[in-house]
């Protein structure tokens, strides 16, 4: 059905104020389930980006489903201007073996394997643990071998693991210890699909065989910062550092920061920020989410500023070391989580954001082509269009990768051991970073802190420190031995 058709009251939803009460929250379910009876794409969108999203699981995924495949067509599916929730058939995608990448192990798997091992540890029943962990395995290595160009980062088990839970979590949940579940069929399908389809066109950027493309979208933070406010941004000297502290956050679309559980209510804003992400079809709001929080706790900022500010040599490693200190302290605050979410639905409008993206980035980013925000249910993609895009942007990775080597080679005659420092060590750090934040949000979380270090959180939060300072000043020693540098530190802030 073609987008004219709809009528001025079906498109003018957003129009309607949702209080937070369950009586608006049940109205706002049955107008999405209206919406995906009728496959009406331009509503469903709207419903997704408004308050509360799309208020529940069974809703959440029907909507997903619904906007992802009308985003991208599959060369196995036959859906696309309109994914019909009610006549989609899971048997037209080709999940089978027979295609020969299925067969083919892909290089990342022993990660992977390791990587999900980790996963769902909030989940105490081994059960139902157990089964969570085989299908996100599952779901990651057969989108790795069906497209063995993209390289699996740590960080997107834990994106995969939010779909599982959306698509999957509330059966199994239901089913309590059951040894015996057998998951539905088309519902796994359902999810490889939504997961295939979100990793084209919404993480390509993170899937290359280094860091060059995230970086770009990191520092589109500081100039979204720089023109909300200036004198921030000058006060904190923003210009003159790189936002690795913002690396953990944007490569897993904050599923750290806000680690999914089984219990739903608390998933409902991690659950939101992915409702808005799809609805808009931008990758543009997890880079707005990052600002808002920061702009959000600029006064704990400049305040920590200030009173730290003679404890450092300078202006940079403070700078990563307050953000990351402020930022922790802040996860769990429910009401900066609102104000953020709301701040960002205004933001995400802004136009002159798309124009900022094509000055900084490569031009097959998925922010300047399938995940843009400006052609949200406009534009349905072919997956022969976005493996050419896929092939176009791994040829410009490939050719940075080289232009920086050989600029590391000029370097490195005049500093040999900055030759050390090489794209796979670079790697290595981020996702030393990420696995400490990780640990450190569990036991906050917890309330573990104790149990591993005798001055409470101050250790962890030194760890933090330090790691960020390191990355930022490309030490190599710290990343060559880290577990060494890390005990060395704990020793002397314990002594001193």
């Amino acid at each position: 059905m073609p987008i004219s058709s709809f009528s001025s009251e079906e498109l003018s939803y957003e129009k309607v104020s949702l209080e937070e009460t369950s009586g608006e929250v049940l109205l706002k379910e049955r107008v999405i389930d209206y919406a995906l009876n009728k496959s009406n794409i331009p509503l469903i969108s709207q419903l997704g980006r408004s308050q509360h999203g799309f208020v529940n699981n069974l809703t959440r995924r029907k909507a997903w489903s619904s906007l992802l495949e009308s985003q991208l067509q599959l060369s196995s599916s036959k859906t696309c201007e309109v994914a019909d929730s009610k006549t989609i058939n899971n048997n037209d995608y080709n999940d089978d073996s027979d295609d020969d990448n299925d067969n083919v192990v892909h290089e990342d798997e022993n990660q992977v394997q390791l990587d999900v091992k980790r996963s769902f540890v909030s989940v105490r029943d081994v059960h139902v643990r157990d089964l969570l962990r085989q299908v996100l395995e599952r779901v990651i290595i057969s989108v790795l071998r069906k497209y063995p160009q993209l390289r699996y980062y740590q960080g997107f088990h834990d994106v995969v693991s939010v779909f599982v839970l959306v698509y999957l979590g509330d059966e199994i949940l239901a089913s309590g210890t059951d040894e015996n579940l057998i998951l539905k069929y088309d519902e796994e399908i359902s999810l490889k699909k939504s997961v295939e389809i979100f990793t084209l066109l919404y993480l390509r950027d993170f899937m290359m065989d280094s860091l060059e493309f995230p970086i770009d979208q990191l520092n589109i933070i500081l100039k979204i910062i720089k023109k909300k406010d200036i004198k921030f941004y000058n006060k904190l000297s923003l210009g003159q550092i790189e936002p690795f502290f913002a690396i953990s956050s944007i490569l897993t679309i904050f599923s750290h920061e806000l680690s999914p559980i089984m219990d739903n209510t608390y998933n409902e804003t991690l659950f939101g920020i992915f409702d808005l992400i799809i609805s808009t079809q931008s990758m543009n709001v997890p880079l707005l989410i990052y600002s808002n929080i920061l702009l959000g706790v600029k006064d704990q900022l400049l305040e920590n500023f200030e009173m730290d500010i003679i404890h450092f040599d300078n202006k940079v490693d403070l700078v990563h070391a307050i953000i990351q200190k402020v930022i922790l302290q802040s996860i769990d605050n429910d009401r900066m989580w609102k104000e953020t979410m709301i701040n960002t639905r205004k933001m995400n409008y802004d136009k002159s954001l798309i124009s900022l993206n094509k000055s900084m980035l490569n031009k097959y980013s998925v922010l300047i082509t399938t995940a843009s925000g400006d052609a949200y249910y406009n534009h349905c993609y072919t997956e022969k269009e976005v493996m050419e895009i896929l092939r176009k942007e791994i040829q410009l990775n490939e050719k940075r990768n080289i232009e920086k080597a050989q600029l590391k080679m000029k370097k490195s005659t005049n500093s040999p051991e900055l030759g050390l420092i090489n794209k796979t060590s670079m790697t290595l750090a981020v996702s030393l970073l990420i696995g400490a934040f990780a640990v450190i949000i569990s036991l906050q979380r917890d309330n573990s802190y104790s149990t591993l270090f005798k001055n409470t959180g101050d250790s962890l939060n030194n760890i933090y420190e330090y790691y960020t300072v390191k990355l930022v000043n490309r030490s190599t020693y710290v990343w060559k031995q880290p577990l060494e540098s890390i005990l060395t530190y704990l020793k002397s802030n314990t002594t001193s």
